[in-house]
C-alpha cells in the first residue's frame, strides 16, 4: 500500500504519520489520539504519499494494544487502499454537479421561452384577435334594419365566440408567464391563480398568505407560483376531492407554500408516487431554489405538498 516492497527497519506511528498527506495529518492524529484517551477503536479514511511520490487514498481501522500498566504500546489494524472508489465518488459528483447545471439551464431556458411566447401570444394574437372583435362589432352595428336576424345572431355569436377565444389566449399567456408576480406580487398572483382554478375546475380553492417577506427574490417567486401551478394541475387530474388549501406564509428566513387537498390521496412511500416530469421539475426547482419539497399522502386521505424556500442565500436561482 505504501510502494515498499520490504517492511522498514522501523514502523511506527511515527512513521506511519510521515507518510500521511500533510492537510490529513492533524485529523489523522486526532482521530488515534481520541480513541487511545477513550480506549476505543479508529476508523477513518485519509490520503497518504507512496513511496514513489503517488498520492492514494485508504482507509484504517484498528485498535490499540496496552501493557500490563494499561498504557496504550502497540496498534493494531486494518488497512486498505480505496484510491479507485474515491476517484468513481469523485466522478459520480462531478456528474450529479453538471446534471444540476443542465437542470438549472433547461428551467432557465424554459421560462424564457413561455416568457418570449407569452408575449407573443399577448401582443401579437390577442391585438389581432381585439381587432377582430371591432370589426364585427361594427358589422353588427353596422347591419341594415332589413337583414335577416339570422345574421344578426351569426355576427352576434362570432363576436362572442371571439372574446371567448381572447380570454382563453390571455390565460394560457399567464400560464406561460405570470406576468402578475412582476406586477402585483407572489401573494397576489397566487390568489389569481386559486381563483380561475376554482372558476375552471371541479374544485373549490381557499387562498391565504400571512408574514410574507419583503422583499421577495423572483426567483424564488417564480418558483412557488410554478410549484402551485403544477399541483393544481395534478390535483384536477387524480385527486377527485372538491377542496383544496393553498397557504403562503413566512417561516424565519424562508417562505413556505403548502397546498393540501381532500381528494383519493395515495401512498406516499411507493416508488411511483416518486411521480413523472412534473413532479421532478418541482422539486427540482426548489432544489434550485435552495429549499426543500416534502409530500405527505395516504390513500382516502388526501395529499399535502409543502415547498419551502430561502428568501435570501439560496445557492442558486431557481428562473
Amino acid at each position: 500500500i505504501f510502494g515498499y516492497s520490504e517492511l522498514l527497519p522501523e514502523w511506527s506511528y511515527e512513521t506511519f504519520l510521515e507518510k500521511v498527506l500533510p492537510e490529513d495529518r492533524g485529523m489523522v492524529d486526532e482521530k488515534f489520539r481520541a480513541a487511545v484517551a477513550a480506549k476505543s477503536n479508529w476508523d477513518f479514511e485519509c490520503r497518504i504519499v507512496r513511496a514513489d511520490g503517488d498520492v492514494r487514498w485508504i482507509w484504517v481501522c484498528g485498535q490499540h494494544r496496552v501493557d500490563e500498566t494499561g498504557v496504550a504500546r502497540r496498534m493494531v489494524g486494518v488497512m486498505q487502499d480505496i484510491t479507485e472508489r474515491k476517484r468513481a465518488e469523485q466522478a459520480l459528483r462531478q456528474s450529479q454537479a453538471e446534471l444540476r447545471e443542465l437542470a438549472a439551464r433547461v428551467i432557465s431556458d424554459h421560462e424564457e421561452e413561455h416568457q418570449s411566447l407569452a408575449r407573443e401570444l399577448h401582443d401579437d394574437f390577442g391585438q389581432r384577435l381585439t381587432a377582430l372583435g371591432f370589426d364585427l362589432a361594427a358589422m353588427e352595428a353596422g347591419c341594415p334594419t332589413q337583414a335577416p336576424e339570422r345574421l344578426k345572431r351569426k355576427l352576434n355569436a362570432a363576436q362572442a365566440a371571439v372574446a371567448g377565444l381572447s380570454d382563453d389566449l390571455r390565460r394560457l399567456a399567464h400560464q406561460l408567464h405570470p406576468s402578475a408576480i412582476e406586477l402585483l406580487g407572489l401573494p397576489a398572483a397566487l390568489r389569481g391563480l386559486c381563483q380561475d382554478a376554482s372558476k375552471h375546475r371541479r374544485f373549490t380553492v381557499r387562498f391565504q398568505a400571512r408574514k410574507i417577506p419583503e422583499p421577495l427574490p423572483p426567483s424564488v417567486a417564480v418558483c412557488l407560483y410554478r410549484v402551485a401551478q403544477e399541483c393544481l394541475r395534478n390535483i384536477a387530474k387524480h385527486a377527485e376531492g372538491d377542496r383544496v388549501s393553498v397557504t403562503l406564509a413566512g417561516v424565519g428566513r424562508s417562505l413556505r407554500l403548502s397546498i393540501q387537498d381532500n381528494g383519493v390521496g395515495f401512498d406516499s412511500s411507493a416508488p411511483r408516487s416518486r411521480g413523472g416530469l412534473g413532479l421532478i421539475s418541482m422539486r427540482e426547482r426548489v432544489r434550485l431554489a435552495g429549499g426543500s419539497l416534502t409530500i405527505q399522502s395516504r390513500p382516502g386521505e388526501g395529499a399535502l405538498v409543502c415547498a419551502e424556500v430561502p428568501v435570501s442565500g439560496g445557492p442558486e436561482a431557481g428562473g
